[in-house]
């Protein structure tokens, strides 16, 4: 709803873990959306003076949708501009040792090469909500088949995960 609605996974050895991974989910971001960057998910925590960990985001302001990966003192992302609200998308972002590509809809829309990807110390991974605080990203509509791979997986892989959901009628 926008509000209080997200679902935090414990995770003892953390879901991500600085190997290459895959993040994907079904989002339907509705219009009247307060925060600054919808969270779809995010692994994030602290690293010395800065984060680590991934964040796969909407940014209100732009519009756009954007991976990131934070690597400690900086951080690299890709985004395609486009306005989520208002319909169900598949987006999806894989991160590997030399690149972070994002999906929408089966199809590679952006990617950026990014040096070797920082775990998140923290051992929660976050649906629907950013972990900094609220005003930055809840969430306000519905997110669906929120799946984590250990590995990147090829944009063929990434095509047939949506594939099942589409409605040809």
């Amino acid at each position: 709803d926008g509000t209080d609605d997200y679902v935090k996974i414990d995770a003892s050895s953390g879901l991500v873990t600085g190997a290459p991974f895959t993040v994907s989910a079904w989002a339907y971001l509705e219009g009247g959306t307060v925060d600054q960057y919808p969270c779809i998910m995010t692994d994030m925590g602290g690293c010395g003076s800065g984060s680590a960990g991934f964040s796969l985001i909407h940014n209100k302001y732009t519009p756009a949708v954007v991976g990131l990966s934070y690597y400690c003192t900086s951080y690299h992302y890709a985004l395609e501009t486009i306005n989520l609200t208002g319909r169900w998308y598949h987006i999806a972002m894989t991160v590997d040792q030399s690149k972070l590509t994002l999906y929408r809809d089966g199809v590679e829309r952006a990617s950026r090469a990014t040096p070797l990807f920082t775990a998140s110390t923290q051992i929660v991974m976050w649906i629907g909500w950013d972990n900094r605080g609220p005003g930055l990203g809840r969430w306000k509509g519905k997110l669906d088949d929120i799946r984590v791979y250990q590995g990147a997986l090829t944009s063929n892989d990434i095509n047939s995960l949506m594939e099942p959901f589409l409605d040809y009628d």
